[in-house]
C-alpha cells in the first residue's frame, strides 16, 4: 500500500491513542487554567503562600501549556507530508465554531450577570463585536495560531522538503534558543507572537518526524517524568523564595517554555506508541475536546467561572477538601462542553456543510487549488 493510500485510511479511521492524547492535553489545560486563573483575594493562587493545596495545585495545574503544546504537535503530525488539497473548509469550520461559542458564553454571562462589561447596550454591543472577530483578534490565542499555522502549512511542508538535514537542524537549534528565551523576557500579554509559537511546534515536528527513533521517542517515558518532576520542584522553590523571584515564575511552564516543549514532545511519543485497539467512545469524546477550551477559557467569563460559580477560592483557602472540588469542577466544565460542542456538531455544523452551493464550491475548490499550486505539488 502506498503511503497516500495509508495515510488516507488513516484520516477516514481515527487513531484513538492520538484522539486520547487530545482529550488528556484538554484536561491538562483545562486544570491549568482552574488553578493559574484562580484569585484569592488579589492574588493569583499561584502566588500564595506555601500550603497543601497549593502542592495540588501545582501538581494538577502545571501543565497546561504541555497540553498546547501537544495540539500543536498533534496538528503538525497529521499535516506534514500531506498532499491532498488545503481544505478550506476546515477553516471555514473553526472560524464558525468559534463564533458559536463566543455568542454562546456571551450569553450564558450575561444571564448569570458576571459579563466583565457590564449590561449596558453599549458594552453588550461591544462584547457582539468581540464575539464575531474572536477567532482572529487573540481572544483565544491558541485558536489565532491555529487558523494562521493551517494557513501556511503547505508552505512549510514545501520548505521542510527543501531543506537538508544538517540545515534542518540548525534551525531547529537556533528556534529552541531564541523562541522560548523570546518568550521568557517578554511581556506573557502579547499576542504577536503566538503565529511563532505554532510555527515552531510545526518546524519541530517536521525534524523529528525525518528522524524516526530519535532520542525523545526512545526516552520518552523518561524524559516526561524527569521534565515533569523537574517542573513542579522549580515551581514550588519559586514560591518559596518568590521575594527574590517576583511573579515571573509561572514562566516556568509558559507558551514557550524549555520545560514546556520537552514535556509536550516527550508526552506525544508516549501516546504516539501506545497500543490500544479503536475505541468509539474515546473518538467521540475527542471531537468536542476543542469545545471544553472555547467553553472554559472565554474572555466573557473573565475569572468568574473559578471565583464566582464554583467557589473554587473558598474551598482552596479552607478546606482539606480542595482536591476533590478542583478534579470534580474540572471533570464538569470537560462534561457539559463536550455535550454542547456534540449537539452543535451535529444539529447545526453537519447540517450546514451538507447543503451543496455551487457557487461557494467552486470558490473553494479554486482557493485550494492555488494553494497547491504555489508549493508546486502534482
Amino acid at each position: 500500500m502506498t503511503d497516500n493510500k495509508q495515510q488516507t485510511l488513516r484520516s477516514k479511521t481515527r487513531q484513538s491513542n492520538f484522539e486520547l492524547l487530545r482529550i488528556v492535553s484538554m484536561l491538562m489545560i483545562v486544570f491549568y487554567h482552574s488553578f493559574y486563573h484562580l484569585k484569592i483575594g488579589k492574588v493569583s493562587a499561584s502566588q500564595t503562600p506555601f500550603s497543601m493545596n497549593l502542592v495540588i495545585g501545582y501538581l494538577l495545574g502545571s501543565w497546561g501549556l504541555v497540553g498546547v503544546g501537544c495540539f500543536f504537535l498533534l496538528s503538525a503530525h497529521f499535516l506534514i507530508g500531506r498532499s491532498k488539497n488545503f481544505g478550506i473548509k476546515k477553516i471555514l469550520r473553526l472560524i464558525l465554531q468559534v463564533i458559536f461559542w463566543s455568542f454562546i458564553m456571551l450569553a450564558i454571562s450575561i444571564e448569570l450577570d458576571v459579563y466583565p462589561g457590564g449590561l449596558g447596550t453599549f458594552a453588550i454591543l461591544k462584547g457582539i463585536i468581540k464575539a464575531v472577530v474572536s477567532p482572529f483578534s487573540g481572544t483565544y490565542w491558541f485558536i489565532t495560531a491555529y487558523i494562521f499555522m493551517y494557513i501556511l502549512y503547505p508552505f512549510m511542508n514545501y520548505i521542510i522538503d527543501k531543506l537538508s538535514d544538517t540545515f534542518y537542524r540548525k534551525l531547529i537549534i537556533i528556534l529552541t534558543i531564541i523562541v522560548p528565551l523570546y518568550t521568557f523576557c517578554r511581556n506573557q500579554n502579547l499576542t504577536s507572537c503566538d503565529l511563532g509559537i505554532a510555527v515552531y511546534y510545526y518546524l519541530l515536528c517536521g525534524y523529528l518526524k525525518r528522524n524516526p527513533n530519535n532520542f525523545f521517542e526512545r526516552h520518552a517515558n523518561s524524559i516526561f517524568w524527569v521534565s515533569s518532576l523537574l517542573t513542579v520542584l522549580l515551581e514550588i522553590m519559586c514560591n518559596l523564595i518568590k521575594p527574590l523571584t517576583g511573579p515571573g515564575m509561572g514562566r516556568l511552564q509558559g507558551r514557550n517554555s524549555v520545560f514546556a516543549i520537552i514535556t509536550a514532545i516527550s508526552l506525544f511519543y508516549i501516546f504516539k506508541n501506545l497500543k490500544i485497539k479503536p475505541s468509539t467512545l474515546i473518538n467521540v469524546v475527542a471531537k468536542g475536546a476543542l469545545g471544553v477550551y472555547l467553553f472554559h477559557e472565554s474572555a466573557f467569563w473573565n475569572e468568574s467561572l473559578w471565583n464566582k460559580l464554583l467557589n473554587l477560592d473558598a474551598y482552596f483557602k479552607n478546606s482539606a477538601n480542595y482536591i476533590l472540588v478542583y478534579i470534580c469542577s474540572v471533570l464538569l466544565i470537560y462534561f457539559v462542553a463536550t455535550v454542547i460542542d456534540l449537539i452543535r456538531l451535529n444539529l447545526l455544523e453537519k447540517p450546514l456543510f451538507s447543503i451543496k452551493l455551487p457557487l461557494l464550491e467552486r470558490l473553494f475548490n479554486k482557493f485550494d487549488s492555488y494553494i497547491k499550486s504555489t508549493r508546486g505539488a502534482s
